[in-house]
């Protein structure tokens, strides 16, 4: 029986704009993460002799050595190169080296380590236990790998992780004491700690992870009674979100068109003489809004309105008050986003910018806008809770910091990336909190630049890329020549992958354009069994990078792809542009596999991933378009957006 979905269809208008000449930053891979990685150079030399010690003949004086440097530059982060080649390398922090390197000794060197340490670690354990503080357990089990205090530690931070109710906390702490440093499992501790997964789990709502934890368990103890179904149905277990895989989605056989307005568009301000950006010509929308189960949120230039999701009904409008009421968009790969959670709604605004100026026709500098991010309180009166860009702000890092791409905001955080201007573009992922909007951590990211005017100066504003929170590690996208892994609760660098960024030639002309331009749109980082995809608006290619190591696995020239990577269903990653295109996504190199259709005249609004195929606009029909991923599929007009 064919299942009728109602689609609320809103059109973002078209915005044209043109692109004039400037100087352009050509930037080789390798140059990136310079500014990081030079700053890790004291300690990585200290690392290398104290490996070199130990290798020779003063073992004992060389594992000391190294403790010692492990402890110093525990929560600094100093990167260290571990991979590359010509045409990616990845830095990871030089704290998992020294762990890597303890790990292969042989096991002479590690009973030496455990007597060495073992007493001093029982010391800080107990102090850290007193403490009841996860963070000073976590440390614990870092500083001291090879000595048996390191499950106990992990176990204890795990169980005040559930406490504080944060379960997924929980649940990977858990399973990095499973990973021990022995080759067998230990039996012991696996049954000790699976009741506590299972509760884990069961908060989290995994009801897919729970079973495949019964399986794996049953098959581990093969002649122990388990008792997973009493804990289904126990209520006294906090149920969770359902997994998304266990939701059958409608089927989209038949669209009806509830309400549409264009009503937003007279509070975008937006020029097209001097537009500069990543897209040489055409037209696009520069708007990402966000949807409540009652709501459609849209920030404009000027204000944040919220239409009823239903009816179309004007619900609130609320002036952001810019700083610079004089600016106008130019750059359509910019998102006036706006993003929300339960309890909070949170969106970007003009805190300020600088005014053009030239010579003899020649750019000095363009507009560049600062973006801040204003946050509304959504379970209570809806007032204004915090504002990044105010002058009230204590913290002068924050407030001078431009967030150009939406961020991520999960319970009491939010994680966001932004820029700064100091000679390089210096990018930082930023944590705050989501209901006062101070500082939790921050983090380097990358230091690179963008096109520059022939005085130097930026020639553009800097479009960052997306965020992505999974299973507690925060993955982004700096477009900026990294894609980098941290993890979420204390911003502790995992990798940061510096990829090769497309060369632009130089243009001195005072009228001869500057055609420059990007394959993709701006993406969604996306993540399915392990591997990450990503499509830097600074290069042609599509990556696909394993999230546990940010070792590229595969890469794929984007050209006649893009410019929208949609997401994954079925296994298969799905981008669309004038051909729909999925590919495996274990191996999206598998080029022989890839099923490809034509699309209908696509409009640039950005299309939908649905069950059975992708739904888009039509440009030259003015209708709503049905395409199923089957390539011998006719593509099907289920709404006609004239009507």
């Amino acid at each position: 029986m064919a299942m009728h979905c109602v689609f609320a269809v809103v059109l973002w208008g078209g915005l044209a704009f043109g692109c004039l000449s400037a100087s352009a930053a050509g930037s080789d891979v390798g140059s990136a993460l310079i500014p990081l990685l030079v700053g890790a150079d004291g300690a990585i030399q200290e690392y290398r002799d104290a490996i070199s010690r130990i290798e020779g003949t003063e073992s004992l004086d060389g594992i000391r050595r190294l403790q010692v440097l492990h402890e110093s530059i525990w929560g600094e982060d100093p990167l260290m190169l571990w991979s590359e080649t010509n045409k990616w390398r990845l830095a990871r922090p030089l704290s998992d080296q020294i762990i890597a390197k303890l790990r292969s000794f042989d096991p002479e060197l590690k009973e030496i380590y455990r007597q060495e340490y073992g007493s001093r670690a029982r010391s800080v354990l107990e102090r850290a236990i007193s403490e009841t503080d996860p963070t000073a357990l976590l440390r614990v089990a870092t500083l001291y790998p090879l000595t048996e205090v390191r499950e106990v530690a992990l176990v204890a931070a795990g169980d005040l992780f559930l406490e504080q109710d944060q379960p997924e906390l929980a649940l990977q702490t858990w399973q990095d004491a499973l990973v021990g440093f022995e080759d067998e499992l230990d039996r012991d501790l696996y049954r000790a700690l699976l009741m506590r997964r299972q509760i884990a789990l069961k908060r989290l709502g995994k009801s897919q992870d729970l079973l495949a934890l019964k399986k794996e368990a049953t098959k581990l103890l093969q002649d122990e009674e388990l008792d997973f179904e009493n804990l289904l149905d126990d209520p006294s277990v906090i149920p969770g979100k359902i997994d998304d895989v266990l939701v059958q989605p409608l089927r989209v056989d038949e669209g009806v068109i509830a309400w549409k307005t264009h009503d937003y568009s007279r509070h975008v301000a937006f020029s097209t003489s001097r537009g500069r950006g990543y897209y040489s010509d055409g037209t696009g929308a520069i708007l990402a809004p966000c949807f409540s189960e009652d709501w459609i949120g849209i920030a404009t230039s000027r204000k944040l309105l919220r239409y009823d999701l239903r009816t179309g009904k004007l619900i609130s409008d609320v002036s952001l008050r810019p700083g610079a009421p004089y600016f106008e968009e130019q750059d359509i790969a910019t998102r006036l986003w706006s993003v929300n959670d339960e309890d909070v709604l949170l969106c970007s605004y003009v805190a300020r910018a600088s005014r053009r100026e030239d010579y003899l026709g020649f750019d000095i500098q363009v507009s560049l806008p600062w973006r801040g991010m204003k946050c509304w309180d959504l379970a209570g009166a809806g007032r204004l809770l915090w504002d990044t860009g105010s002058r009230d702000i204590g913290d002068e890092m924050l407030r001078t910091t431009s967030f150009t791409s939406a961020p991520v905001v999960e319970g009491d955080r939010v994680w966001a990336l932004g820029w700064r201007k100091s000679g390089y573009i210096d990018v930082t992922l930023w944590c705050l909190d989501a209901h006062t909007g101070k500082k939790v951590w921050s983090r380097p990211i990358v230091g690179n630049q963008v096109d520059l005017t022939m005085f130097g100066e930026p020639a553009r504003e800097p479009i960052l890329g997306s965020i992505l929170v999974d299973d507690g590690i925060v993955y982004c996208c700096s477009n900026l020549g990294a894609v980098a892994a941290l993890r979420a609760w204390d911003g502790q660098v995992q990798w940061i992958m510096e990829y090769d960024r497309d060369s632009q030639r130089s243009y001195r002309g005072r009228y001869r354009p500057q055609r420059r331009s990007s394959i993709w749109s701006p993406n969604p980082i996306v993540i399915e069994d392990g591997m990450l995809f990503v499509t830097p608006l600074d290069c042609n290619q599509l990556y696909a990078i394993e999230a546990s190591s940010g070792i590229v696995r595969s890469q794929v020239n984007g050209k006649g792809l893009g410019p929208y990577m949609l997401g994954t269903t079925d296994g298969k990653l799905v981008l669309f542009g004038d051909l729909l295109t999925s590919m495996v996504a274990s191996d999206i190199g598998h080029r022989e596999l890839w099923k490809q259709a034509l699309t209908r005249s696509p409009g640039l609004g950005r299309p939908a991933l649905v069950e059975d195929g992708v739904v888009y606009v039509s440009a030259g029909e003015s209708a709503l378009i049905h395409q199923r991923l089957d390539p011998i599929s006719t593509p099907r007009t289920i709404a006609v957006l004239s009507e």
